[in-house]
């Protein structure tokens, strides 16, 4: 989590043209997700289950 906020939630601003809940993100076309942000999102994941801090809840 960041600032009490799941980490897909976080970043929705910055994803493109996608629904973003909790913790998935969707998307109809490849096209319409920020690759470069999708990829801020997953480095972010593993620092989080690198450390052994929680992914969510």
């Amino acid at each position: 989590m960041i600032d009490g906020k799941y980490i897909a939630e976080s970043y929705a601003g910055k994803l493109g043209k996608v629904s973003v809940g909790k913790s998935c993100i969707r998307f109809k076309k490849y096209e319409d997700l920020d690759q470069g942000t999708l990829i801020e999102v997953l480095k972010e994941l593993n620092l989080h289950y690198s450390s052994g801090k929680p992914l969510f809840g």
